[in-house]
């Protein structure tokens, strides 16, 4: 993670009065139990001073005047015109950064300590210094709530539009409203498994929705669309989800076992990211496959039970003869 420094002049990084707002700050970051170690610009200071005083350890301090420290620059940069202390600066030497090495595993112990990076300047640091917080951290910061974000908004707009179309070809608003059921049950479970199992979210893991709601949605317009089929051919309801049951529902299982070997041999890498999307894509397959065939009939049966007085609709799209 790196905190960028606004001095708020030209050569203000070489101010003593800055340079020691910038140890401070690394004191405060070094203090956080998820930060290592930082560097600066302060560090290379020191390390100046103290050659010039025959490597005594009780000079490796701050330069006492900003005309002492820009003389230790000049110097250093004399020697090494290409060193790496300009990447702690600008060019004009008005703002420096403090890198710190962070030892987080998730987005949210990153978000906590931006947050508290963030709290720190916003308190100790006056005008015309200005810090912000880059780099790394920043990214695992707002990474989860991105993922997130995309993850619902997307959902929302997919899902609408799947219950539109659902709709229209049903011509049905309530067969509408029971088909999505066993669309969105999968990926409830696959939400759950996620959690139970501690897998996080992430962007491949993000992924698995998209598959499930596509497996799904495909599935059960077939067998929706079958049932309304063998309904508008005289068969009652029962009839028609046996018959539906027995000759849709096997070509699902045999697609779903398909589609389930292929994304099992995922499973077999070493990579985690890897594995967990093999093996959620799996289970989501399966769950889709068990909402078409059991949770499926038992939803238009109560349906076809509370509407005997009215006629089913008939699918807006005829399916071609032979089908």
């Amino acid at each position: 993670m790196d905190v960028v420094l606004d001095s708020g002049s030209e050569g203000g990084i070489n101010e003593p009065k800055f340079l020691r707002k910038v140890v401070q700050l690394q004191s405060f970051l070094e203090s956080h139990d998820k930060i290592s170690s930082t560097q600066s610009i302060a560090d290379y200071y020191k390390d100046l001073r103290r050659a010039f005083f025959s490597n005594d350890p009780a000079q490796a301090r701050l330069p006492e005047s900003r005309q002492e420290a820009a003389q230790y620059l000049l110097l250093y940069e004399m020697d090494k015109p290409d060193g790496d202390i300009n990447e702690f600066k600008t060019f004009d030497d008005r703002s420096t950064r403090i890198n710190a090495r962070v030892d987080v595993s998730t987005s949210r112990a990153a978000t906590e300590l931006v947050k508290d990076t963030e709290t720190y300047l916003a308190a100790n640091m006056a005008p015309p210094i200005h810090g912000s917080v880059t780099g790394i951290g920043m990214l695992y910061a707002n990474m989860e709530e991105y993922i997130r974000s995309s993850l619902v908004r997307g959902f929302t707009i997919a899902l609408l539009a799947i219950f539109v179309v659902f709709c229209l070809q049903m011509r049905s608003f309530t067969v509408g409203a029971i088909a999505m059921i066993p669309n969105l049950a999968p990926i409830i479970l696959c939400l759950g498994v996620m959690g139970f199992w501690r897998i996080r979210l992430d962007s491949m893991t993000a992924m698995v929705a998209s598959i499930a709601i596509g497996l799904a949605v495909d599935d059960s317009i077939h067998f929706v669309s079958r049932v309304q089929l063998l309904l508008g051919r005289g068969e009652n309801m029962v009839n028609a989800l046996r018959k539906t049951t027995t000759g849709i529902g096997r070509a699902l299982v045999y697609t779903s076992v398909t589609l389930s070997a292929g994304f099992a041999t995922l499973m077999t890498g070493s990579f985690a990211g890897t594995v967990n999307f093999g093996l959620l894509c799996l289970l989501t397959i399966v769950f889709a496959l068990i909402a078409d065939l059991l949770l499926m009939p038992v939803l238009l049966h109560w349906y076809g039970g509370h509407r005997k007085s009215e006629p089913v609709p008939r699918p807006a799209l005829k399916p071609a003869r032979g089908d």
